[in-house]
């Protein structure tokens, strides 16, 4: 049980929904050493939601928690076991200006255009609630959630995150290189209400084989790295180090080589910096698996009358330069001769 759930919700920043199913599972689950009588039905509203005024479109998650005497396993296919029929909930997000105007109410429309992976639970169909509307990084939003049927409502609201601020090696003007096997630090401060930081090296090629050509993306995940104030005050220096060797080591274990006719070329490079609120780092960190003995956690939420999250990331992309003698590293050196990249 323990592996599947860390399964699930490895990988906060790159998989946003995997914790809100996991916490589902394990509403329903009775993962514990308890004896659970079933008690009458209670409706228990599951919303996981982040808002990132870069998105062009703001998905909200919301899912019901299940319990039942049979089987976890088997309940959790069933799409009425963890999904509500369209219609049941009126989904808004309301914006409050800096200035004190009344409130911009948006309402989120609905779509299944999204499929769940075969898996744990029901697929491939899911609710998911959105909206295109612009958000204003300076404004706050108040998600308001009322089933139709009970009259139940369920609220949340959340800032969101402002751009932070590039240093040395971070903007687009600065060629990112791997041919030194030094270490290169990436240097970056924190931003207001910042609490957790990722960056991501995603590498673009393309793969040609005869007429044939298919451009892959491949990422380089860093380790998280937590504002060291206490406070989440803006101003305070973190960094990333990384090495040539690195990023060739890195490319060895992502890619196999290159069969019989297939060449590959390099695109670009793209440093995503990913950053969450404090509600965020707190979910993703009660939302890991226990390695003690004692694998209970206190619980955590941000919302009135229901659980889980309405919270903010933020996500910025710089386009970095290749040049001629990074690639000619990637196509001579041991590590990645065999890859097929051509100079």
């Amino acid at each position: 049980m323990l592996k599947s759930i860390h399964n699930l919700i490895s990988g906060v920043f790159t998989n946003p929904y995997a914790a809100l199913t996991a916490l589902a599972f394990l509403l329903g689950s009775g993962c514990n050493n308890n004896l659970n009588l079933l008690a009458p039905y209670k409706d228990i509203t599951v919303v996981y939601g982040l808002l990132d005024q870069n998105d062009t479109t703001h998905y909200i998650r919301i899912n019901k928690a299940f319990e039942g005497s049979g089987n976890a396993y088997t309940m959790a296919q069933q799409y009425d076991s963890i999904n509500y029929p369209i219609g049941t909930l009126s989904v808004v997000l309301q914006d409050f200006d800096i200035y004190g105007d009344p409130p911009v109410s948006i309402p989120l429309k609905t779509t299944m255009g999204i499929p769940v992976s075969s898996g744990i639970f029901s697929s491939p169909n899911q609710v998911e609630y959105y909206t295109k509307a612009a958000l204003n990084p300076n404004d706050t939003y108040k998600l308001v959630i009322t089933n139709v049927n009970t009259g139940k409502v369920i609220t949340g609201s959340t800032t969101l995150l402002s751009d932070l601020a590039p240093s040395v090696g971070i903007s687009n003007a600065f060629p990112l290189s791997w041919v030194n096997e030094y270490p290169t630090k990436i240097t970056w401060t924190t931003t207001p209400n910042g609490a957790i930081y990722q960056m991501t090296l995603r590498f673009f090629y393309t793969e040609k084989n005869g007429s044939n050509s298919v451009q892959h993306n491949i990422d380089w995940v860093f380790p998280p790295e937590n504002n060291p104030s206490s406070i989440n005050q803006a101003g305070q220096t973190l960094y990333y180090t990384y090495s040539g060797t690195g990023f060739l080591q890195f490319l060895k274990s992502s890619l196999q080589p290159a069969g019989a006719g297939v060449t590959r070329v390099a695109d670009s490079i793209e440093m995503r910096f990913s950053t969450g609120s404090q509600d965020f780092q707190t979910y993703s960190n009660l939302t890991q698996p226990s390695l003690g003995v004692n694998q209970s956690k206190p619980s955590f939420t941000d919302l009135n009358n229901g659980i889980g999250i309405f919270s903010s990331r933020h996500t910025q992309v710089f386009n970095k330069v290749l040049s001629s003698t990074d690639m000619d590293s990637v196509t001579t050196d041991a590590l990645t001769s065999n890859l097929g990249f051509l100079p």
